[in-house]
């Protein structure tokens, strides 16, 4: 311990930088959109509160593997259709891209309208599939796939309950009828 006392003494200037780049650092983090969630919390996080995830990709990359139960809202066009996350104003929402950037600053801007509980998942889908955690592939259903009525949480194993519903009678409604439900 004395010698931790005679290096920062000696060298003075490093330590002083050191604890004020880890004060800059603090203060660039807690500036970010949202609170930094692993891809288990924010499993939890939905089982618990309620969290609607707000998955930030293009349509094509929300469809070759998505959260189940996320919304896709693709980070261009967050903005514009904000009208369509208002009713989630209340609930924990939890922003999700590729890497975990894209959700960063629209989580800032988010702020600003008025969303208060934010948090996106550190690493972004790329940190979801390294955790093997489920993906749903191939929802043509709109902006959103429901996990099916019954199912304890999004991450039960379930299939998306829109094609269910689905006019189009996608490869994932004969998954469904071939399930038995």
């Amino acid at each position: 311990m004395s010698q931790l006392f005679e290096f920062a003494s000696n060298h003075y200037l490093l330590v002083s930088a050191f604890f004020l780049l880890w004060a800059v650092f603090f203060v660039l983090e807690s500036r970010r959109g949202g609170k930094p969630l692993t891809p288990q919390m924010a499993t939890n996080l939905v089982n618990q509160q309620e969290a609607v995830i707000i998955d930030l990709r293009e349509g094509d990359e929300f469809r070759a593997g998505h959260i189940a139960g996320s919304l896709n809202i693709p980070a261009g066009q967050a903005l514009e259709r904000i009208a369509e996350l208002e009713k989630y104003k209340e609930k924990p929402l939890i922003l999700t891209c590729d890497m975990g950037s894209k959700a960063s600053h629209l989580g800032r801007q988010l702020r600003t309208k008025g969303f208060a509980d934010l948090y996106r998942i550190q690493g972004g889908i790329n940190a979801w599939r390294s955790a093997s955690l489920p993906v749903v592939k191939g929802c043509w259903h709109g902006s959103s796939c429901i996990p099916r009525p019954g199912a304890r949480s999004a991450f039960a194993p379930s299939v998306c309950w829109t094609a269910r519903m689905c006019p189009m009678r996608t490869p994932m409604w004969t998954a469904i009828r071939s399930s038995g439900w």
